[in-house]
């Protein structure tokens, strides 16, 4: 009964190993306000930059390196280190580059084809980083810290050499979805309706397949959502 009550708390997840996200989730949305808002208040913007660093680099070493020494001990030990000083680093970058502003910083060259041509290049590394090169860290590979950043530069990259507006409005519906995709696509890839979305048999499919089904029931989700808002809003 114990571990039944844990699942609907989202504090285990044995019974469901889908739901593996709902605790980091929740520490996410817990932590990383009160993580955001305490390094906002630092004038030094040097400084800022060290301390969001530090954030990251450090609990992330200390939970790889006591991984690799101590492995999983215990419920507690292994949610403090698995959500609070694993997963937590990766929200905290992506905060981290949209509070800078990365991806707006990077200059590209002035020809189309140049920069598709380092889009491309920028793509097979990711693809070819992400294939070959891996450190599995609690059932996640803590390489993709430093490989989402690169697919992200090479689509940037592609954005400027192929010049299609339309894609990029694409691009920017499913970045306003991303929660929601994060959150349901483990229906689509690994649940009930993964024959559905592997039924055309070639990987780039199946992938497009996953990002519609994932994309309208986001837009089911946000519609719902906004109808049930409104209604309370008028009780």
């Amino acid at each position: 009964m114990i571990k039944v009550a844990l699942c609907y708390l989202g504090l285990f997840y044995q019974f469901n190993a889908n739901a593996w996200f709902i605790l980091p989730y929740i520490g996410f949305v817990v932590i990383l306000p009160f993580i955001t808002l305490l390094t906002a208040k630092i004038k030094s913007k040097p400084f800022q930059l060290l301390l969001d660093l530090f954030l990251v680099i450090v609990p992330l070493t200390i939970s790889m390196i006591s991984f690799r020494l101590v492995g999983e001990i215990g419920y507690i030990y292994n949610t403090l280190m698995y959500t609070v000083l694993f997963i937590l680093p990766f929200f905290y970058t992506g905060s981290m580059f949209a509070k800078y502003d990365v991806f707006a910083h990077i200059r590209c060259f002035k020809t189309s084809i140049l920069n598709l041509l380092l889009g491309l290049l920028l793509l097979v590394v990711s693809f070819f980083l992400r294939k070959f090169w891996d450190c599995w860290v609690y059932g996640m590979n803590a390489t993709d810290l430093i490989i989402a950043p690169i697919l992200i530069t090479s689509i940037l990259f592609i954005f400027k050499g192929i010049k299609f507006v339309w894609i990029s409005k694409i691009f920017i519906h499913l970045g306003k979805m991303s929660s929601n995709i994060w959150l349901i696509h483990y229906v689509f890839c690994q649940g009930s309706l993964l024959l559905l979305a592997t039924y055309c048999k070639y990987a780039v499919l199946a992938f497009a397949v996953v990002m519609l089904l994932c994309a309208v029931s986001s837009y089911v989700i946000d519609f719902t959502y906004e109808r049930i808002r409104r209604k309370v809003k008028f009780l």
